[in-house]
């Protein structure tokens, strides 16, 4: 039997009309027993933490570094990487943590500044260790030939904004037609960022733009002449700028989105996180590392499932001979590799077991739920390397919560 794009757009209504409820109705719905969840999760949390020393000593002990002139650190490799796990847990400031052992330093002999545990973020020996202790931690587990889940979040870099919050009012703009009125509203809620240049003209701009090889729609232009105060417009390129008038002058400046992205790939069966990536860019950036990353260690995947926005063929085709799961976009053909091919005959034949295998991904958003709850919905670094660090630090902390069960 031939499938054909029809077949794919076909299917995908009847998904919409009836076979997604039809799915729901018929999964099994577990009860949770809160009591014996709260007893396990607290003999997780005293597993975790009993075992995090010897494991941070077993993964610095792999390293070896030639000193060089210079002073010596503070603390010892193995210090300072159960120092900024136990920050990451306690989700404290740097000051209050250096006060903390202040208080402690009796009993641990440790007396540092809060400038020191804020370089524990940009510590290269701490990032090689932390990467050591993540891949100890899923050998300890027997994590190798795994099916997997991935999917991507956001973390905000403000206490201001919410990253679903934020980010379900961006999809329903995206669902209406643009006006003046909602394009100065947004341009309210958007975080302002570097001053690029200040005109007095429309012309002006124009060609400022010009100087600096900047393109945009005609149309995109003419806002900037039509507004009264504030707007935001967007290159041919997709991005955005900040434009400001105020008495005939024109201020233009950079946007900042405010977030950062995440992406992680988890293991279905430990539930623990096998690979993850960070970029203050896109998420696609974020999923590109999380592909290199999963490259570096020596773990395979038999299956992956992801949402629709790596729903395509170059996507499907990077994972090898990984089994992919992926709900196909409205548009979407049959061009492309042999895999994609057999990837969407599989998701028209055999489409209930297909659904069932693609709905396990929501295991991705449970853990990314439980996260947050845990270790907060934001960031409080600001460079992209210290951000990665703290990222790194919550995989490793939720990965130690599932070692010992």
């Amino acid at each position: 039997m031939a499938v054909s794009r029809n077949d794919i757009r076909e299917r995908l209504k009847d998904i919409e009309e009836f076979m997604l409820q039809e799915y729901k109705d018929h999964k099994e719905k577990k009860k949770r027993d809160w009591r014996t969840y709260e007893q396990q999760y607290a003999h997780r949390i005293k597993g975790a933490i009993r075992n995090l020393e010897p494991l941070v000593e077993e993964a610095v002990s792999i390293i070896h570094i030639d000193k060089g002139a210079g002073r010596p650190h503070e603390l010892t490799l193995k210090q300072r990487v159960i120092l900024l796990l136990m920050k990451e847990l306690l989700e404290k400031g740097n000051r209050p943590i250096a006060n903390m052992l202040d208080m402690f330093s009796l009993l641990s002999g440790i007396d540092i500044s809060y400038k020191t545990v804020e370089r524990l973020y940009s510590d290269e020996e701490v990032d090689m260790a932390l990467h050591n202790l993540h891949v100890l931690i899923l050998k300890k587990k027997g994590v190798k030939n795994v099916n997997a889940t991935g999917d991507g979040t956001g973390y905000s870099i403000t206490v201001s904004r919410h990253y679903a919050t934020a980010a379900q009012k961006e999809k329903d703009k995206a669902k209406e037609q643009g006006s003046e009125t909602e394009n100065t509203k947004e341009a309210e809620d958007v975080k302002r960022g570097k001053h690029i240049f200040t005109m007095h003209t429309l012309n002006e701009v124009r060609n400022e733009f010009g100087k600096r090889k900047i393109k945009f729609a005609p149309e995109e232009l003419r806002k900037v002449e039509g507004s009264k105060s504030k707007i935001l417009i967007k290159n041919l390129k997709g991005k955005r700028y900040f434009v400001e008038k105020d008495n005939g002058q024109i201020d233009v400046y950079m946007t900042k989105k405010g977030f950062v992205f995440s992406f992680r790939l988890m293991d279905l069966e430990t539930q623990m996180y096998i690979a993850f990536g960070m970029s203050k860019k896109s998420e696609k950036e974020a999923f590109e590392r999380a592909e290199e990353m999963l490259k570096t260690i020596d773990v395979t995947l038999k299956s992956v499932r992801l949402d629709k926005y790596y729903s395509c063929s170059t996507y499907v085709s990077r994972f090898g001979n990984a089994k992919v799961y992926v709900i196909p976009k409205k548009n979407a053909t049959l061009k492309g590799s042999w895999k994609w091919k057999r990837t969407m005959m599989d998701f028209v034949k055999n489409t209930p077991e297909y659904l069932e295998e693609y709905y396990k991904r929501e295991m991705s958003e449970a853990g990314f739920s439980a996260d947050k709850r845990m270790f907060g919905w934001r960031v409080a670094q600001r460079k992209s390397e210290r951000i990665n660090c703290a990222q790194n630090c919550t995989a490793i902390w939720h990965n130690l919560l599932r070692l010992y069960p």
